[in-house]
């Protein structure tokens, strides 16, 4: 129980089953002393209090939504560390601009409560980054971000590990992202690091889309069942400054309620090193019902002669053989590159329990692969739905757009590449220099992701009369009101006028 005085104000988990959770609680009003008392007959474990007094908050508020200023990573932190104390199960939406946050050699940033979405402006521009020492590398001891959080929601940002990985020594592991989370859906976003890049937890059910990770070893490691659709992996050199050493993509180490393991579809790979194999078994029982998945879908291999010859490791690390599987892998060009047989003897780490078979799947074994087959009780991929506005239009200070019945759930205004409104009833209202201000909107998904950068159209009736003065015709400026010397692919002002190239 949270008191303050005789009153209860709020009452906590005392344990949780989920190794490191967070328990939160923000308190707002008046200077006094808060008490935490345990229920009668109740249990409690506390392994680590902190309280943060804040009287002036950087960052804005607007309702459910938090929006951090640009590259101040103790906005960030401040609005995150608010989030997870809210209480209640309403979604809560943090925005973050383009910019780099450094959380210097802080490890497991924590995201504890259910339901939040952090959304960035775009995946190479917003940077979240870490830099922790070689000694504290480990599996679960460096990372990045540790969620602990169910249906967290992530949207175009990066999340860095920059761990020393060429000067760690025999091991490097350093996640840019632990997910102990249940139904997390990562869009447009980019994991960068060597060694266990991306841990995810057993028994979870977790999608990625349209986004990139990149390592060397194991670097997407874990439990559960994970669907990545869409997504480039990058394998990375073992040695600094060649094409060295093989990596290996996949470790997977299940349990007993997973069926699928790790599932690429329409994915692409990216070799940095000499070769690379799609993945290894992990971990698990000697002669378990449930070994180690992963299965290749449809993947585009840009370097299809530098896979290994086996295509997966038939070694396990540990005790159990895996079940692999690779369905219509393709170079750039379209052309197959799959092996019309690849049958297999896989074995544990001490060449016993062996398990053989064949890896390639026929079309009608693939089908049982496919996203719906998979999650069969949630959509991911709708929630993850991206929309344009395309009939957005200003006239006098006031922006109108149409909220159709299609998921889309409001806009989100930008003057000049800034971010300055939220809108769930299609309007806003704003006044801006018609000659030197862009608006562009974009739609807003279920989670709050939003969608593709839209121009927002200035009708006659609000347009001021330009001068007639010719040397200012070939004034282009970007949206970030920056004069550039040609406007190519994009949004520009032209002469004082908004411009699609």
């Amino acid at each position: 129980l949270v008191k303050k005085g005789e009153e209860t104000l709020a009452t906590l988990a005392g344990k949780d089953d989920t190794d490191a959770k967070i328990v939160s609680y923000s308190y707002e009003g008046e200077a006094t002393t808060l008490t935490l008392e345990m229920v009668a007959g109740g249990e409690m474990y506390i392994h680590n209090v902190k309280i943060s007094n804040v009287s002036e908050t950087n960052y804005q508020q607007d309702g459910q939504w938090f929006i951090v200023k640009a590259g101040d990573t103790s906005s960030f932190l401040d609005a995150l560390k608010i989030a997870n104390g809210i209480a209640g199960t309403e979604r809560i939406f943090i925005y973050i601009p383009n910019g780099t946050y450094d959380l210097g050699t802080a490890v497991k940033t924590p995201i504890s409560r259910d339901n939040i979405s952090l959304i960035g402006q775009s995946m190479d521009g917003v940077i979240i980054k870490n830099a922790p020492p070689t000694s504290v590398e480990g599996l679960m001891s460096a990372s990045t971000i540790h969620n602990t959080g169910n249906n967290l929601y992530m949207q175009d940002l990066t999340l860095q590990n920059d761990l020393d990985y060429y000067n760690a020594g025999s091991a490097g592991r350093a996640n840019a992202f632990h997910d102990g989370g249940n139904h997390t859906i990562a869009k447009n976003v980019k994991l960068l690091s060597y060694q266990d890049t991306y841990l995810s937890s057993a028994n979870k059910q977790l999608y990625w889309e349209n986004s990139e990770i990149h390592g060397a070893v194991d670097f997407i490691c874990g439990g559960g069942d994970v669907f990545f659709e869409s997504c480039n992996l990058v394998t990375e050199s073992r040695k600094k400054g060649e094409k060295n050493g093989e990596a290996t993509i996949t470790a997977h180490q299940p349990q007993t309620a997973e069926k699928f393991g790790y599932v690429f579809n329409n994915c692409s790979i990216e070799n940095q090193a000499a070769k690379f194999n799609f993945g290894r078994a992990w971990g698990g029982a000697s002669g378990a019902t449930v070994r180690p998945m992963a299965t290749y879908l449809n993947t585009i291999l840009n370097q299809p002669t530098e896979i290994n010859s086996t295509r997966f490791i038939v070694t396990g690390m540990n005790n159990q053989s895996g079940l692999f599987h690779e369905y219509n892998s393709v170079d750039k060009d379209g052309k197959v590159v799959s092996p019309a047989s690849n049958k297999q003897t896989f074995t544990d780490k001490n060449g016993d329990d062996k398990n053989s078979y064949e890896t390639i799947l026929t079309a009608d074994e693939a089908a049982n692969y496919s996203l719906d087959k998979v999650f069969t009780d949630w959509d991911p991929a709708y929630l993850a739905k991206q929309y344009t506005i395309n009939d957005a239009k200003y006239d006098n200070g006031t922006i109108k757009f149409g909220i159709p019945k299609n998921g889309m759930q409001g806009g989100a205004l930008f003057k000049n590449g800034e971010l300055v409104g939220l809108s769930i009833d299609g309007t806003f209202n704003i006044t801006i220099d018609t000659e030197k201000d862009a608006l562009t909107i974009r739609g807003i998904n279920q989670r709050g992701g939003f969608g593709p950068e839209a121009p927002v159209a200035v009708t006659p009736s609000s347009v001021n009369k330009l001068k007639a003065d010719k040397s200012n015709d070939d004034v282009i400026y970007n949206l970030q009101g920056i004069r550039v010397k040609n406007a190519n692919k994009g949004i520009f002002i032209i002469g004082g006028k908004k411009a699609i190239k």
